[in-house]
């Protein structure tokens, strides 16, 4: 890692929602947003490997994120009905987001509210 200038920081980011392990995600690309000095920042999961440059993480002028559907529906939600409906509801009211849209989980091609992963 020294090769590559690795930076370990440790730092409480997560007090606000210390009991919402997720929110990490967002909460330390926001930090590294902040105080990195790198054009991109780019959040992978820890079972990710990359084995050469990303040229696909680089965006389109204008675009200013990038965000891949999760695999399975694992907590997704299908819509009114679904055991998970409520709670994707009260996290977009608590993101303030007005759109609501559907996506298609990348292996099992199911049809859930957007629902996206880390990587």
């Amino acid at each position: 890692m020294r090769h590559f200038q690795v930076r370990h920081i440790v730092e409480p980011l997560n007090a606000r929602h210390i009991d919402y392990p997720l929110a990490n995600k967002p909460l330390c690309l926001a930090h590294a947003e902040e105080h990195a000095s790198a054009d991109l920042v780019v959040f992978l999961d820890a079972d990710i490997l990359v084995w050469k440059e990303p040229q696909a993480f680089v965006l389109p002028e204008g675009v200013d994120i990038a965000l891949v559907p999760d695999g399975t529906k694992t907590a997704a939600s299908t819509g009114p009905g679904d055991r998970f409906e409520d709670y994707w509801l009260k996290l977009y009211d608590l993101a303030g987001a007005t759109a609501r849209p559907y996506t298609t989980t990348t292996l099992t091609h199911e049809r859930v509210r957007g629902s996206w992963t880390a990587a």
